[in-house]
């Protein structure tokens, strides 16, 4: 949304996105995708609130139950829109009972940089120090750990309708190492309707013991409808 004076937004890139699959048939399945990303921007501040979940049903039986809530509050360091320096803070819980770890929650502060930040492109890292709490599937303990956490966001304005995004996580704890890339791709449709095809892939280095699930690899492919505010 903008103002009539074309000023634009603090809200400008907060969006909301619904998806979900039905089957019928041979196979009785349901699965059903949402997400909630406000950003907020005033002057060197940044917030930035992420909800996602995931639900899925198959011959009668919950097959995929996931919630996640990430918090990122960040301040520039500078006023040079192309070499943005920042610091952040960053909280980040994932809830997942179809998952080898059913729970994880990390506290990060740490440092980052917009290496590119143009109309076309925008490249930038950032890197973290912090404390991660963990619980196995099957176990009512709760682990505690320290935390060194790496991103890589990117955006390509493929056009004025299309742009492509990947953001990539590196998360060192205690125990084991866990990467995850989500790759998307959004269509406008009109107005502020687009279409996203997303592809999200992670990969943990070890699988703790007395799970019921034991990939290393766990993917999700997702087509949903985003309306942008």
């Amino acid at each position: 949304a903008h103002d009539t004076d074309s000023t634009p937004s603090p809200w400008d890139g907060s969006t909301i996105n619904l998806g979900g699959v039905q089957n019928t048939g041979n196979t009785e399945s349901s699965s059903f995708t949402g997400a909630l990303n406000l950003i907020y921007n005033k002057d060197r501040w940044m917030n930035t609130l992420n909800l996602n979940g995931q639900y899925g049903r198959s011959d009668g039986e919950t097959n995929a139950q996931m919630y996640s809530i990430e918090n990122k509050t960040q301040y520039s360091l500078n006023t040079v829109s192309t070499m943005n320096n920042f610091i952040y803070l960053d909280t980040d819980t994932v809830v997942n009972p179809f998952n080898s770890y059913d729970f994880t929650s990390t506290l990060t502060a740490g440092y980052g940089r917009d290496w590119i930040k143009n109309d076309k492109y925008t490249l930038s890292t950032s890197i973290a120090p912090g404390y991660n709490q963990s619980s196995v599937q099957n176990s009512d303990t709760i682990d505690d750990s320290w935390a060194a956490v790496g991103n890589i966001n990117g955006i390509w304005n493929i056009s004025s309708s299309a742009k492509l995004t990947d953001d990539s996580k590196f998360s060192l704890y205690e125990n084991y190492w866990e990467v995850t890339t989500t790759a998307a791709l959004n269509n406008k449709i009109s107005g502020n309707l687009s279409l996203v095809l997303s592809y999200s892939f992670t990969y943990f280095s070890e699988i703790p013991e007395g799970t019921d699930y034991t990939d290393q690899v766990n993917t999700i492919t997702n087509v949903s409808l985003a309306y942008s505010f």
